[in-house]
């Protein structure tokens, strides 16, 4: 897996559910949580097909993990502080990905 297609599924997937689950807060369904639990059990697996060795990389992703899975295992429980985080945080991850693409993209535009 590279890097381009992590940066088109956090794009595509992670970030709009993240925004969703945010928005809809309490009232969204359960298996919306349970993707988002997948999606936390994947990082793992991408981590090991990751370019980057750096610890503080590997660190931010630990944190990462651990938050997805506490809200896809709270549900609806999950404080509502919580939920606003998560409608940014998918933002963050919308944004930060496009421009990780666009700058690989266009990198290999250049070097071919």
């Amino acid at each position: 897996m590279n890097n381009n297609n992590i940066n088109l599924f956090n794009i595509i997937c992670v970030g709009p559910l993240l925004i969703y689950i945010g928005i809809n807060q309490r009232t969204t369904h359960e298996y919306y949580y349970n993707i988002l639990g997948l999606v936390a059990l994947t990082i793992p697996y991408i981590m090991s097909q990751s370019n980057q060795d750096d610890t503080m990389y590997k660190s931010q992703w630990l944190v990462l993990f651990s938050f997805f899975l506490y809200v896809a295992l709270c549900k609806n429980l999950t404080h509502v502080f919580i939920y606003n985080i998560l409608v940014y945080f998918g933002l963050y991850i919308i944004f930060l990905h496009s421009y990780y693409l666009y700058y690989n993209l266009s990198n290999q535009r250049i070097l071919n």
